[in-house]
């Protein structure tokens, strides 16, 4: 059985190693995916986070719309005209961020996941980010990761507990693409699944557990977030996978 203390202690050491890149490159991850890589986005609260996040752009916009016709003179018809106008708009850059979401930022998730596991062996560089793009594999991929999504999100929609449940069984998937990008899809699933069966408890305590870490990091602005527990939290999740990755080779 794994022990989150020395995964911790491995993790600190693969960060010290190759510092500045492991920031760098959980700085992207952040920007794009309003997260982490691997556990950091599979938990509920980071999951839900990056819904939110969209949700949030969404309603901004349209209160400001709302705002902008309840404030003019405008005739009835006009203003219902540019409201319609406004609600497309608003429409077309929610369907934009989604795109953007399946097709480019999901992919920056298995390159995250990548580095992560080569760094842990040895100084690893931020072009690992990029894999998702290069492999071969790519439409694969895409269709992989929007798989998962889609399974998370509609067991959030049944309720709360299978979809925290379906987060942590599908924890693995981008790893297990960011290593095997040649696997069959089910297959990806599968090992996800039964490298997660029986460690879903441990891992959400294991996620717990830098709980203090992230309300100390947003104390300080989001500055210890960016320069020390966001790559700390990224590295920690890739040595997880490493030991479920080890106990199943057994």
């Amino acid at each position: 059985m794994w022990n989150r203390i020395t995964l911790k202690e491995r993790a600190k050491g693969a960060v010290r190693g190759n510092y500045w890149r492991c920031v760098i490159v959980s700085l992207v991850l952040t920007l794009f995916l309003g997260g982490g890589i691997g556990g950091s986005r599979s938990s509920y609260s980071s999951y839900t986070g990056r819904q939110e996040n969209t949700e949030d752009f969404y309603e901004s916009g349209q209160n400001a719309g709302e705002e902008l016709l309840e404030e003019s003179e405008m005739e009835p018809e006009l203003a219902e005209a540019i409201g319609r106008r406004i609600a497309m708009a608003l429409g077309l850059a929610f369907l934009l961020v989604i795109i953007l979401f399946v097709f480019i930022f999901n992919m920056f998730e298995i390159g995250g996941c990548r580095f992560y596991m080569k760094n842990t062996e040895e100084p690893s560089f931020v072009r690992e980010l990029f894999f998702a793009f290069q492999n071969g594999n790519y439409l694969k991929m895409v269709w992989v990761q929007l798989l998962r999504d889609l399974f998370v999100f509609l067991g959030m929609l049944l309720l709360v507990v299978p979809g925290i449940i379906l987060a942590y069984s599908y924890r693995l998937v981008p790893y297990i693409l960011a290593e095997h990008p040649e696997l069959p899809v089910r297959e990806v699933f599968r090992m996800s699944r039964e490298r997660m069966d029986g460690n879903k408890w441990a891992a959400f305590v294991f996620d717990l557990s830098f709980l203090g870490w992230k309300l100390l990091g947003t104390l300080t602005f989001g500055i210890l977030l960016v320069f020390w527990v966001n790559p700390y939290k990224d590295a920690a999740d890739a040595e997880l996978y490493l030991a479920l990755r080890e106990r199943d080779a057994q």
